[in-house]
């Protein structure tokens, strides 16, 4: 994002980004650990900021995964002053907002299933064992 005004920009926008996907992370794990031991839930502020970095962790990854082609998309960019310069511009960021979009949704979505097939009983949970050098589950 940012590329299609020029290298300073792309620049600004790529500082800009992480700091503020950072900054939504922290935010986001405070409020979860804080509404976590408000509801008893058991979840720690730890164990908040690690499902949260998890799926920011795996958002990065697809989003890295597709950089190379919004990268060659912004480089192949009529420029600003060609007619059809402001509907490529309006697509191009469309685009941009559903990649992270689904980045987003996809990694917390991996993300969802584990704390919730997590028993809270302690019987509940599956019991492994050692078994000729490899992890067998007991349930």
């Amino acid at each position: 994002m940012g590329l299609w005004q020029g290298w300073t920009m792309a620049t600004y926008v790529g500082i800009k980004l992480p700091l503020v996907i950072l900054a939504t992370l922290i935010l986001n794990g405070l409020l979860n650990g804080m509404l976590a031991m408000v509801l008893g839930s058991g979840i720690k502020f730890k164990q908040s900021l690690q499902f949260l970095l998890s799926g920011f962790a795996l958002m990065s990854i697809i989003l890295l995964s597709l950089s190379p082609v919004t990268f060659f998309v912004a480089l192949h960019a009529p420029l600003p002053s060609n007619p059809g310069a402001s509907q490529w511009h309006s697509t191009t960021l469309l685009a941009h907002t559903l990649i992270i979009a689904y980045a987003g949704i996809t990694s917390h979505h991996a993300l969802f299933h584990p704390p919730l097939a997590r028993p809270h009983d302690k019987r509940k949970r599956p019991r492994t064992k050692q078994d000729n050098g490899g992890l067998v589950f007991n349930f």
